[in-house]
């Protein structure tokens, strides 16, 4: 099959990090060697184009009628991820006329703290309708798409395989890791996590460690991060996150496989994918997850005594933590029976992709 993945520059992108990037990135790593892949980025300043190692071709281009020019030679599915208002119209139009030739798709990334703009979530598929899949990261989405039935299936982001542990296979240690990754950002809850860090400092049978980076573009994280780098008292590992890499993604399997406990304090999931890629590649190296009730992260993480009943709480945390030995050995082997029936590893997930767009279920 040709297959295109398409999107706004910067909506995804073949070498950064995040959860939308590493999804796109894995599917298309693993449907490459039978498939021929294009990922293509328009409201680019100009057209570039180049060839990645594993055989996926990079277009930059700069307007929709080039990218509908692209799209005219061959491909047999198309996949969306995040295009412009004001060139959705188009896009259906386009959709309309070629419909008999290929196929489109969707991927739904994100839940809108907004209700008006959740209600809108569906709208260009609802009144101008793809004639193949709608992909949901989350089942909240997905439900919202069954309600107003739209052809739709869930599609959780996919985790490599080399993440995947057994429960004897999880490293060992004399002390509770606790562990935040990520980017440095009060959506994310790095505040909150320092605040914590700090006050768990005083117990000498707990190891704390932030394994994060900064936005430069954001100066609140430019200034955390240099903060970060002069406090002794906490252990805080900088990544260069500009650009994603194999070694970065080994960097990250380490640090996880070392994690007795991984703090995602999210105040909100519309700062990230309302399935967030951190929680499935913590929950495939058998950490324990501390995370607020949010939309549905209790729900895939399952009933644990490491659920956090309400929002951020330091008391509450301190406690989890200062009792995790009574339930560490036990979570592991619950979070491992639920990994096998949740199919999140990539190439369940990629089948799961390759089967829906085939037949559009």
């Amino acid at each position: 099959m040709k297959i295109a993945f398409w999107g706004l520059q910067g909506s995804f992108n073949h070498d950064q990090v995040g959860g939308v990037n590493s999804t796109i990135r894995r599917l298309a790593d693993n449907m490459s060697c039978s498939n021929e892949i294009t990922f293509i980025y328009y409201d680019c300043r100009q057209p570039q184009s180049m060839t990645l190692s594993n055989n996926i071709r990079v277009l930059y281009l700069t307007n929709l009628a080039s990218v509908f020019e692209e799209l005219s030679d061959g491909y047999n599915h198309v996949v969306s991820i995040y295009i412009k208002p004001i060139d959705r119209l188009m896009y259906a139009h386009y959709r309309r006329r070629s419909q008999r030739n290929m196929y489109f798709h969707h991927i739904y990334f994100v839940w809108s703290e907004s209700a008006i703009k959740r209600k809108l979530l569906f709208a260009e598929a609802k009144y101008f309708p793809f004639n193949g899949c709608l992909f949901c990261v989350s089942p909240r989405i997905y439900q919202s798409a069954c309600q107003l039935k739209l052809a739709s299936k869930i599609l959780l982001p996919p985790v490599p395989n080399s993440y995947f542990l057994q429960p004897d296979m999880k490293i060992e240690s004399n002390k509770i890791r606790v562990t935040f990754c990520g980017r440095l950002d009060s959506g994310k809850g790095i505040r909150e996590v320092v605040e914590l860090f700090e006050y768990l400092k005083v117990s000498s049978n707990i190891e704390p460690l932030i394994f994060g980076f900064p936005w430069k573009h954001k100066p609140e994280t430019t200034s955390l991060h240099e903060q970060l780098l002069g406090n002794d008292r906490i252990n805080y590992k900088f990544v260069n996150y500009e650009r994603w890499s194999p070694l970065l993604e080994d960097e990250l399997r380490e640090v996880l496989s070392k994690t007795d406990i991984l703090l995602l304090p999210y105040r909100q999931l519309s700062s990230t994918v309302d399935m967030p890629l951190l929680l499935l590649e913590g929950m495939a190296s058998l950490c324990a997850i501390v995370t607020p009730p949010l939309g549905n992260l209790h729900d895939i993480y399952g009933d644990s005594p490491f659920n956090l009943s309400r929002d951020w709480d330091i008391d509450a945390i301190f406690s989890i933590v200062e009792n995790a030995n009574l339930h560490l050995k036990e979570e592991k082997r619950r979070i491992y029976i639920r990994n096998q029936s949740l199919g999140f590893n990539e190439e369940d997930a990629t089948q799961i992709f390759k089967k829906a767009i085939e037949t559009n279920i």
